[in-house]
């Protein structure tokens, strides 16, 4: 069995409804923890930290998966053509160092120094990234930095910190999750989370129906909701790009160690390319020599070793793989009321 599929609910196995049956008893302690944490900063007993300057928090209440790390790029984007200056903060999973850093698009560290999510962030957005496992103390390092809004990344569940605006990420498939917090399901705060939220991203790989922008409207009056759709944006190969229709009708393999694997191998349908076989990690994985050494024969047996942009920078530079790289289409609606938004938080330039 394995465990994460018995969390996300795709085991349905009758060992598996039994384990997360037991499991249930386990989620109502996380929830009991969770209100016993969150509370006191709800009823303002504890008071959360407020930074110099405005924080836009973009993060989800489920387990990874639903394309977070490209709808940040296309909001820093965004905030740029605004005219703003924005800096990102991030925890950075599976870095070597625990310190607290600031990393700029030009300085010359490996994914492994950054994390996988910072280091593709920085690369796409020309942007600094503080990355931290205390964001608190992120948010008193951006104070040295040319910034006059912060993109804090992953951090609905940071209660200390007060955010100006929240933007939450949902799968369009499963907007509220499997219905149960973990460890029976993969919702990291009861669903209810999603009514703080100003804005609430759907996000597929293909236009979302009216029904289920709908349903989540019904459940959050006070929240935007709209749709993100992550396309592929263009294919990279030896360090050049090549158009859409470059994996078209090619025999590929494709490797990921992603939230949500399903998504790109949807995408690697959608582009036309013929799918050998698909091979996954867990997410943020390292790629160790045996990872790399089986690419490299896995290579012989296909065109293209395909993998994603998040991927890429934990591999050598002189492995041959080919790489989709996405983005988060967004409609202009979401950026007039997000200017709004900004504008009624006295959020200037």
């Amino acid at each position: 069995m394995n465990f994460e599929d018995i969390i996300l609910h795709k085991d349905n196995s009758i060992k598996a409804k039994t384990l997360r049956a037991f499991l249930i008893p386990f989620s109502w302690l996380y929830i009991f923890v969770h209100f016993l944490f969150f509370i006191p900063y709800k009823l303002g007993i504890r008071k959360k930290h407020k930074a110099h300057i405005p924080v836009i928090c973009v993060g989800n209440i489920t387990m990874g998966g639903t394309g977070k790390t490209p709808f940040v790029i296309t909001l820093s984007n965004i905030l740029k053509d605004f005219g703003y200056k924005p800096v990102i903060i991030s925890r950075g999973y599976g870095r070597k160092s625990t310190e607290n850093m600031v990393f700029c698009p030009k300085d010359s560290l490996l994914a492994e120094d950054t994390g996988d999510e910072p280091y593709l962030l920085s690369k796409a957005t020309d942007l600094s990234i503080i990355i931290g496992k205390n964001r608190i103390k992120s948010i008193q390092m951006s104070q040295d930095l040319d910034c006059n809004i912060i993109i804090l990344d992953d951090g609905m569940q940071y209660w200390q910190l007060h955010k100006d605006i929240e933007i939450a990420i949902a799968s369009a498939q499963k907007p509220f999750g499997t219905g149960r917090v973990i460890p029976a399901g993969d919702l990291r705060e009861p669903k209810k989370g999603l009514k703080r939220c100003q804005f609430i991203v759907l996000t597929d790989n293909n236009p979302i129906g009216k029904e289920t922008i709908e349903k989540v409207q019904d459940y959050c009056q006070n929240s935007f909701v709209h749709e993100g759709i992550t396309k592929p944006l263009n294919i990279t190969y030896k360090e050049k790009n090549y158009d859409l229709d470059f994996l078209k009708g090619k025999k590929v393999i494709g490797i990921c160690g992603i939230g949500n694997p399903e998504r790109f191998k949807r995408t690697l349908s959608d582009l036309g390319a013929d799918t050998l076989e698909f091979i996954t990690y867990p997410d943020h994985h390292n790629y160790m020599e045996e990872d790399i050494n089986l690419i490299k024969e896995k290579a012989k047996e296909c065109d293209f070793v395909v993998t994603t942009a998040k991927d890429r920078v934990k591999m050598p530079l002189d492995l041959n793989v080919a790489v989709v790289n996405i983005y988060t289409q967004i409609d202009e609606d979401f950026k007039e009321k997000l200017k709004i938004k900004l504008k009624e938080n006295l959020i200037t330039k």
